[in-house]
């Protein structure tokens, strides 16, 4: 099926990830990265995860306004 108002793209994670620590695992964001401690025996874990962004033409403006809904998925 073929749909010239609708564009998807696929980009692989780029999140901080986690880290296996020797107490534990730790989850590393942005919101929490100053509070990380990270030392040299702690090995960084990439989540694998995937970024969908999608693109498809909207018209369900009340005034009739064709605009285009933008989505974003992220998957961990």
């Amino acid at each position: 099926m073929s749909d010239d108002s609708l564009f998807q793209a696929y980009f692989d994670c780029n999140c901080l990830g986690t880290y296996s620590t020797a107490s534990g695992t730790g989850v590393a964001s942005l919101g929490t990265l100053k509070h990380l401690v990270v030392h040299p025996t702690d090995k960084r874990v990439e989540c694998g995860g995937s970024v969908k962004v999608t693109a498809e033409m909207d018209s369900s403006h009340p005034a009739g306004i064709i605009g285009q809904k933008i989505s974003v998925h992220i998957y961990h």
